[in-house]
């Protein structure tokens, strides 16, 4: 993950590059690898698309053996932490910052992840103010489009 895109000289908008060229590079090089110790990078999250209206961005994950409890299923916390990775990806591009804060989330389990399926979840902004964005969040299976869940936070 590069947590220090828009602080480099990388992370400047190029002339003449568009707003939307400009966000899928921003968006693809924070899912580039780095240091696997980290639980983002645990995840193993891939960019499967990210667009400007609504400001959205659908990243995919797969229930890798680690994420499985012992029903095998993927742990609801592991859950929790892909919803605030992406979401997180989602303000850190809106607000052209390097970090993020979640102040606030609500998630709402609907169905289970069974070990070895892949999941997807988007996150769409739906306000940026002067202090806070507020981001919603669902996530379904990919083989067959069943809604896993949905979530709702708050960042700073």
């Amino acid at each position: 993950m590069r947590y220090d895109f828009f602080g480099s000289e990388e992370g400047a908008q190029r002339p003449g590059e568009s707003d939307e060229a400009y966000m899928n590079r921003a968006v693809s090089a924070f899912f580039q690898p780095g240091d696997l110790h980290q639980v983002n990078e645990m995840l193993k999250a891939e960019l499967v698309s990210c667009s400007l209206e609504p400001f959205q961005i659908t990243a995919r994950y797969h229930g890798l053996p680690w994420m499985l409890n012992p029903s095998g299923t993927v742990q609801g916390g592991v859950m929790t932490s892909a919803y605030d990775m992406t979401m997180g990806f989602a303000v850190r591009f809106v607000r052209r910052a390097d970090s993020c804060i979640t102040i606030q989330m609500n998630t709402e389990f609907m169905r289970a992840v069974p070990g070895g399926e892949s999941f997807l979840i988007t996150a769409t902004v739906e306000k940026s103010g002067a202090r806070a964005v507020f981001v919603s969040a669902k996530a379904w299976l990919e083989k067959d489009g069943k809604l896993l869940g949905t979530c709702s936070a708050v960042f700073a």
